[in-house]
């Protein structure tokens, strides 16, 4: 067992340190990367909760949506979900008003959204699950949590039942939902999909991770095929809200975006052939042959993502370009968000093959990397929907980051102060 000075099992500290941490009596974690789980006045986290033993994908069984506030160590229950998984969390998140919106599955087996007042008191019920919420509140959208949970389970809703099971490709796709009256309609088709990214619709599509831009101008999301043993094929696409124009940005081996301003975008992408023919291989359907694939994976990352064109890329669309950055700098795949202004990003790693994964920040202007600490990866079991990736977040002032750890089994939520990384960053870019 690792133990930094701070005695915090598992951390060890380089360039920012652990304020926080909740305690291993039983699981508290976030979810995602892209939503910011501290309150408006910055005090409290969002956090969802449940026995510390847990190692599965859930299938229904609740879990509680808590307040945590760590300048006093307390938790406050707001709630309870069946609409939540390890990766994505419910979703959960601050209104501006200090209310909270968190998706769940009701009794029906539909996917929901509940809307409550900062003690837990609902509000009301929302008739779709929601992925993404537009800046100025007034829409969600999302796609099918039953469907992600048939095609992609470590991001679905195992309690869900998919309502637009058999229907024509016309019925289904992207969903809104309206935050003034609760209107709910069909924003995108799976079959104006196919015909925007020229491929024949499949029931083996889906589409997932919607998120809109800084100023909610435009909305990012993916189209995705899902191949044989795991492989996938999928295509980043970016909607005018304005004009409702999709445009196809990035396609085959792409993921993990983030906005770093109003017309750019920033994923982990992949120039080469290689996704599609893997996807239509039967052979990869033999666990066998996946388990060996997933250690030469680990083993060659670093060559293959040269050889393939593997790394970060940013898009331009106001110009249609796409710059290749970080290349020898950030060698592999994470989650990695924007401050909200200037050129800094917070980012982190997958575990390398002793297990540690590393938290860090990158300056896009100078090229300059901090890394913050090394965590490392104290998951139960070994089955990949498991996994407990830092998926670190600002908060709101952009001095402290929060992320998702594992202790002995048990997930945790730990927040670090980066003032101190972000001087040294401004110092060296200067």
């Amino acid at each position: 067992m690792v133990q930094d000075e701070a005695g915090i099992s598992g951390i060890r500290e380089i360039g920012a340190r652990v304020v926080a941490a909740t305690p291993q009596d039983s699981a508290n974690f976030f979810g995602f990367y892209d939503l910011c789980p501290f309150s408006p006045d910055g005090r409290d986290l969002l956090l969802l909760n449940c026995p510390a033993d847990w190692v599965t994908l859930p299938v229904g069984e609740p879990a509680l949506v808590r307040r945590w506030r760590p300048e006093d160590a307390t938790f406050e229950a707001l709630g309870e979900t069946r609409g939540w998984n390890w990766q994505h969390g419910a979703r959960q998140q601050w209104l501006r008003d200090g209310s909270i919106l968190y998706n769940d599955v009701d009794g029906q087996g539909h996917a929901v959204a509940r809307h409550v007042s900062p003690d837990g008191t609902p509000i009301r019920t929302l008739d779709m699950a929601i992925g993404a919420l537009s800046p100025d509140e007034s829409i969600g959208v999302g796609g099918s949590y039953a469907r992600l949970a048939r095609l992609d389970p470590t991001y679905g809703y195992g309690a869900a039942v998919d309502r637009h099971l058999g229907e024509r490709s016309t019925q289904d796709g992207l969903w809104s939902v309206s935050m003034a009256d609760g209107a709910v309609s069909l924003l995108l088709s799976y079959a104006e999909l196919a015909e925007i990214v020229g491929s024949p619709h499949s029931d083996r599509r889906f589409v997932t991770h919607p998120v809109f831009s800084p100023d909610g101008t435009r909305l990012a999301f993916f189209v995705t095929d899902a191949g044989e043993g795991g492989t996938t094929y999928a295509r980043l696409l970016v909607r005018d809200c304005a004009s409702g124009k999709v445009r196809v940005v990035a396609q085959e081996r792409v993921s993990h975006p983030a906005w770093i301003g109003e017309d750019r975008i920033w994923y982990w992408g992949r120039n080469s052939g290689a996704v599609r023919a893997l996807a239509t291989n039967r052979l990869l359907a033999n666990p066998a042959v996946r388990a060996v694939g997933r250690f030469a994976r680990r083993l060659l990352r670093a060559r293959m993502n040269q050889l393939v064109a593997e790394g970060f890329y940013v898009s331009d669309l106001n110009d249609d370009t796409r710059k290749r950055v970080a290349e020898h700098t950030l060698t592999e795949d994470g989650h990695y968000s924007w401050r909200g202004h200037g050129s800094v990003l917070l980012g982190d790693t997958y575990p390398d093959e002793d297990a540690w994964l590393t938290l860090l920040l990158f300056d896009l202007a100078s090229g300059q990397r901090v890394d913050l600490a090394r965590i490392r990866h104290e998951v139960a079991t070994r089955e990949e929907p498991m996994r407990c990736d830092l998926h670190p977040r600002w908060d709101r002032s952009g001095t402290r980051v929060c992320i998702d750890f594992v202790t002995d089994g048990c997930r945790r939520t730990g927040i670090f102060d980066v003032g101190p990384a972000l001087s040294r960053l401004a110092t060296a870019g200067a």
